[in-house]
């Protein structure tokens, strides 16, 4: 059979050379200072909130490099140096507290938009422990405001270390933190859905000393690794680390002699260690060829190589970190210029450190300007490598469709599945092609699984344009007073014709008809899609002022009525009426939901009172009449109106019709609701009430009274 239509993919997958993104583009850390790498080229940072010892953290915009926020730890300030609400104390450490070697690590919550993280590892193994703070930068304006702090991840206690790394799926993360006095290593998870605990390893040797660094990397051709360092002299540990799983396990140890370190970093192509620390009389960076031997620990040791030492001074050589530029700057306690090593991927003499590498001097005052211990923690795993998927085919795909894969080595295995349920495994060593006939005319599509050597794998799934585009919803309803977000299905184009917008989404806040034409290489169609505006059911009260006698009592009930309709009186009653003796002014507020709707009424209904019994009042002429009863009611179930001076009355009664229902020239007889001796529907009712006064004044009295059973 002839190849009437052919698909070919392309598989690109790639390590990115430049160890961090545009994430770590700005770092504030030590006396008011810091570097920004925007850019490209390091600027010093001569406006800044943090002054602190040690350990900070910093975010930058992904796509600008412009710095969003940061923080010591303890607070957090937006890219205008001004703390963010809510933002002190995050780390849950008394005022007194002082620094942290890696106080603070900060990590965009996995798919979000706008939600960032701040983990923070407590001082000095305090019983603050591991902490969590959230940052949403859709606040203030875009600049950003904390929304939760506090949150405790591990109680603790914990050491100065703080790290993380990507999970397999590249999307996820892994939080690395260590436990103090023990050997364990605590485990943290972040995903779309949050952050939780994941578990304790037993693995290495137990951390009684708190200070010292501790960083992670994965990479497709070695896997992931963690190096751990400790002040108190014995050295640096190396581990694997398996990111599907989170399990940690022994790789070796670094013992140079009498060496207390503090700083760690790897080489952006993860080839090199480097080590920051000081022995009895020289401050200190060693290099470590992590692939020597393939990786035997044996000659990773033996591969140690001085790249600088010299007679130590206060505080000496401190942390490290990777920048932007891929060279690793090395701080220097209470001085104005950094070391920094220029070539790290390279081996011994030509990694060219250089003592003086940059000068951090901005005129500042003395103690500012300074680094002090401590450099930002970086996430040095953004973006540590992709996957990407080129597809072209024609409309048709009757015939087979033919898919080609090329891979470099570190992808070994593909599974490759159809969505007619067909599927194919390959092994080769850099390309294959697999034909492929569907045999479902539905939609169809192809899923491809490369998994590399430590089964992390990446997952691409793509649509194939042979059915014609999907729709969506033809109506919507959408509450008074408020829009709806429409969103035109999966395509390449998009036109409203109502607003010439061309964007997949669009914002509605009037009824009416509203038609998109949506198109891709294959298809086009046009959609007609209704908005309707749901009506507010609640009625207004036909209510008016009432005179009541004293020592009597009225009903005010209200006539809205439902299952999803809520009350409340000023009196604070939830019930679809009160009873009121006393003068007043009394409130509702009606509230109906409906439909994911709310509605609201806000009404008041005044009450005075009269003494009836008053000689007054029995020399002339009165009359009250009410508008509301009900059948249920103790005190007010029959239209009663109540009068002194009268000689002779009539009161007749009226349906909505116009049918008259009841009629009485009895002064002491009163309407209860009934037509022929059965209650009438609950509504609204008009009276007619002639009168002949004891002056023979000839008087008529027409309006509405609400009935309710």
């Amino acid at each position: 059979m002839s190849l009437k239509s052919i698909l070919t993919h392309v598989l690109a997958l790639y390590t990115v050379v430049t160890f961090c993104q545009k994430e770590n583009s700005n770092w504030h850390f030590g006396g008011s200072t810091g570097i920004s790498f925007e850019d490209g080229t390091p600027q010093t940072i001569t406006v800044s909130s943090s002054y602190v010892i040690e350990g900070t953290a910093s975010i930058s915009d992904q796509f600008t490099g412009e710095i969003l926020f940061y923080t010591d730890a303890d607070s957090v300030w937006n890219r205008n140096n001004v703390g963010m609400a809510n933002s002190g104390k995050i780390n849950g450490m008394p005022a007194t507290a002082g620094s942290s070697t890696q106080a603070a690590l900060i990590l965009k919550k996995p798919s979000s938009d706008s939600l960032y993280y701040i983990f923070t590892a407590a001082e000095n193994a305090h019983n603050a422990g591991l902490q969590l703070a959230t940052v949403d930068m859709s606040l203030n304006g875009g600049l950003g405001d904390v929304i939760a702090k506090n949150v405790s991840l591990y109680d603790g206690p914990v050491t100065e270390k703080l790290t993380a790394v990507y999970k397999c799926n590249g999307i996820d993360i892994w939080i690395i933190a260590h436990d103090y006095q023990t050997d364990s290593f605590i485990i943290i998870e972040a995903t779309s859905a949050g952050v939780s605990y994941h578990s304790s390893i037993a693995v290495g040797s137990v951390h009684s000393n708190v200070r010292g660094y501790m960083k992670a990397f994965c990479d497709p051709n070695i896997g992931c690794k963690i190096a751990t360092i400790k002040q108190d002299g014995s050295g640096a540990e190396l581990f694997n680390f398996n990111s599907s799983t989170g399990n940690i396990t022994s790789w070796g140890s670094l013992n140079p002699p009498g060496f207390s370190g503090y700083g760690l970093a790897f080489s952006p192509d993860h080839s090199k260690l480097y080590l920051s620390g000081t022995n009895a009389t020289n401050m200190t960076v060693l290099q470590y060829d992590l692939t020597a031997g393939f990786g035997n620990i044996d000659s990773v040791k033996n591969s140690v190589y001085t790249a600088d030492s010299r007679p130590k001074i206060v505080g000496g050589y401190a942390s490290m970190s990777v920048a932007y530029d891929s060279m690793i700057y090395v701080g220097r306690h209470s001085k104005d210029t950094l070391a920094r090593i220029e070539a790290p991927n390279s081996p011994k003499a030509s990694c060219n450190f250089n003592f003086n590498g940059y000068a951090l001097n901005a005129g500042l005052p003395p103690g500012y300007g300074q680094a002090f211990y401590g450099l930002t923690n970086n996430f040095d795993g953004y973006n540590y490598f992709d996957l990407s998927l080129d597809i072209n085919h024609s409309c048709d795909l009757t015939d087979s469709i033919t898919i080609e894969l090329t891979s470099p080595p570190y992808y070994d295995n593909y599974d490759v599945m159809y969505s007619d349920g067909g599927n194919a495994n390959l092994n080769f060593s850099n390309s294959f092609i697999d034909s492929h006939l569907f045999t479902d005319t539905s939609d169809s599509y192809v899923t491809i699984i490369a998994i590399d050597q430590f089964g992390c794998n990446r997952i691409l799934k793509q649509k194939l344009l042979h059915n014609p585009l999907d729709t969506i919803p033809s109506t919507y309803q959408i509450c008074e007073d408020s829009s709806i977000n429409i969103t035109g299905p999966d395509a390449d184009n998009y036109l409203w014709l109502s607003t010439n917008d061309t964007q997949q989404t669009i914002a509605i806040n009037e009824s009416g008809q509203y038609s998109l034409v949506i198109s891709n290489t294959c298809y086009a169609d046009t959609l007609t899609i209704r908005v309707d505006k749901m009506d507010n059911t609640l009625e207004l009260q036909n209510w008016t002022d009432s005179i009541i006698c004293l020592d009597s009592t009225i009903d005010i009930i209200s006539n809205n009525h439902g299952n999803n309709i809520s009350y409340l009186w000023s009196n604070g009653s939830t019930s679809t009426s009160i009873s009121v003796s006393s003068e007043g002014t009394y409130s509702l507020i009606t509230r109906l939901d409906t439909s994911g709707c709310t509605y609201t009424l806000n009404e008041t209904y005044n009450v005075n009172t009269i003494d009836c019994n008053s000689e007054q009042i029995e020399d002339s002429f009165y009359i009250y009449i009410p508008n509301i009863f009900s059948a249920s009611s103790k005190d007010n179930n029959t239209f009663r109106p109540r009068f002194t001076g009268v000689k002779k009355l009539m009161i007749s009664i009226y349906s909505q019709s116009g049918q008259k229902i009841y009629v009485s020239n009895d002064l002491d007889r009163y309407w209860n609701g009934t037509y022929r001796d059965q209650y009438v529907n609950n509504g609204v009712y008009t009276y007619v009430i002639d009168i002949l006064d004891n002056q023979q004044s000839a008087l008529q009295y027409i309006g509405n009274v609400t009935f309710f059973r």
